[in-house]
């Protein structure tokens, strides 16, 4: 089963998905990244239920804040009022999602670390869907191998989703 970030002492019965939100998990994946990856094959044991919304709002803020600094702890708290804002995060049950690293956007040649994060609200029939890869620029450059090229750096913070 896919390792939570959240305590490490939950009941099995408290990681248990159930089978149609599992299809919504699923089906929210096949959505952002057709028609590049397909992610059928995925089952219960790649998700986790996240107990502790405090540990998955430090597990985001801190991979930007590696990226970003200062600039993302400006605008952190206006990140988290919008998903708040779409979501309800407190009427939300959060799922992480953990690639098996061989199929998908998050197991590619350079890819240095990535979160999956789900916040499905039942009672607004909506998941909001959180997801960010960091890359090695210099990986996805190995043939052109030029040593005294500049790495780039990209300050902008953006967001993509889908939202009904």
């Amino acid at each position: 089963m896919a390792q939570s970030i959240s305590s490490d002492d939950e009941s099995p019965l408290n990681k248990t998905i159930p089978r149609k939100t599992l299809i919504f998990l699923i089906s929210t994946l096949n959505a952002s990244f057709q028609p590049d990856y397909e992610f059928s094959c995925c089952t219960s044991q790649d998700f986790s239920r996240e107990t502790n919304l405090e540990l998955v709002k430090n597990a985001v803020d801190s991979r930007f804040i590696s990226v970003m600094g200062d600039y993302y702890r400006s605008v952190s708290p206006q990140l988290w009022s919008v998903i708040d804002e779409e979501i309800n995060i407190k009427e939300s049950e959060i799922f992480s999602y953990h690639p098996d690293g061989t199929s998908d956007p998050f197991s590619e040649s350079g890819i240095i670390w990535s979160f999956n994060f789900f916040f499905h609200n039942k009672k607004l029939r909506r998941i909001l869907f959180l997801t960010c890869r960091a890359d090695c620029k210099m990986a996805s450059n190995d043939e052109d191998n030029e040593e005294d090229e500049p790495l780039e750096f990209n300050n902008y913070l953006t967001f993509e989703g889908v939202m009904d």
